[in-house]
C-alpha cells in the first residue's frame, strides 16, 4: 500500500514539473536589434544589458476586423513596462501610423512592429491570446 502511495506521489510530482513549462518564463532572453515576440503578460530579458520588457496590457484593439468594410484601419494600443537595474517605466505604443509606434526610454528605442491575432468579424479573442512583435535598439 505504501508503494502505491509513493508511486502516485511520484507521478503527481512529474505532472507538476511538466506543467511548469507552460508558465511564462520571466527571463525569456532576447537580442538587441532583433524582432522579439512577447506573449500577453510575458517578460523578456536581456542579461548583458540587464533590461527587461513586459507586455503588460491590451489597452484597446479597435483595428478594422477581417470581414468588415471600415472607414479607417483602426488601432491597437498596447501597454508595456520597461526596466533596467535602477528604473522601471510604464508606457504604451500603437499600431496606427499616426500615433506613437516607438519610444526611447532609458537609452533604448522600443518599436512596436505588430500585434496579433488580427481581429476577425466572426471571432473574439481574449487578451491571453495576444502577442506583440517589438524591436529594442540601444541608442
Amino acid at each position: 500500500m505504501k508503494n502505491i502511495i509513493l508511486a502516485i506521489l511520484f507521478l503527481l510530482l512529474i505532472l507538476l514539473l511538466n506543467c511548469s513549462d507552460s508558465i511564462t518564463n520571466p527571463n525569456t532572453p532576447f537580442a538587441l536589434s532583433d524582432t522579439v515576440k512577447i506573449k500577453y503578460k510575458e517578460t523578456v530579458h536581456h542579461e548583458k544589458e540587464n533590461i527587461s520588457l513586459t507586455f503588460n496590457s491590451l489597452i484597446s484593439d479597435s483595428r478594422c476586423p477581417i470581414g468588415v468594410l471600415c472607414v479607417w484601419e483602426g488601432n491597437a494600443k498596447i501597454g508595456f513596462k520597461f526596466s533596467n537595474q535602477n528604473n522601471s517605466v510604464n508606457f504604451s505604443l500603437h499600431t496606427y501610423r499616426n500615433f506613437t509606434r516607438d519610444t526611447t526610454l532609458l537609452g533604448y528605442n522600443i518599436k512596436l512592429i505588430s500585434v496579433s491575432p488580427y481581429p476577425h468579424v466572426d471571432y473574439s479573442y481574449s487578451a491571453n491570446q495576444y502577442q506583440v512583435e517589438v524591436v529594442v535598439v540601444r541608442e
